[in-house]
């Protein structure tokens, strides 16, 4: 599971803290196996996901949060519980369900 954040603060190792104090409670949800933050750095390097996907490139973002698990299925059904796990603080409100910041999917592993 890929979770794109736009934090919109410019304090970008608070949000990044913040995003990270997250990942022990994620990490324990039933069928996840891993979890990830990094943060999004611009640059022109070409990528092979960018070659692969490139509509992936084109999405602005300033942190990734990838959650490995067992399986999709697992995935799918932890979605919504790790949505409301994420740090809200520079976000936005979860009251109308994902914030406007966040952009979530579960992509499978393409090797080329």
């Amino acid at each position: 599971m890929a979770i794109r954040v736009s934090s919109g603060v410019d304090d970008k190792i608070e949000a990044g803290h913040s995003l990270t104090s997250a990942a022990p409670s994620i990490a324990r949800l039933h069928g996840v196996t891993a979890v990830h933050v990094g943060q999004h750095v611009p640059g022109s390097v070409e990528t092979a996901e960018a070659r692969l996907r490139p509509s992936a490139s084109s999405t602005t973002f300033d942190f990734v949060i990838l959650i490995e698990g067992i399986g999709v299925n697992e995935l799918e059904n932890v979605m919504n519980e790790v949505i409301w796990m994420i740090p809200t603080a520079s976000l936005g409100s979860h009251e109308a369900g994902v914030p406007s910041r966040l952009s979530t999917g579960i992509e499978r592993l393409t090797f080329a």
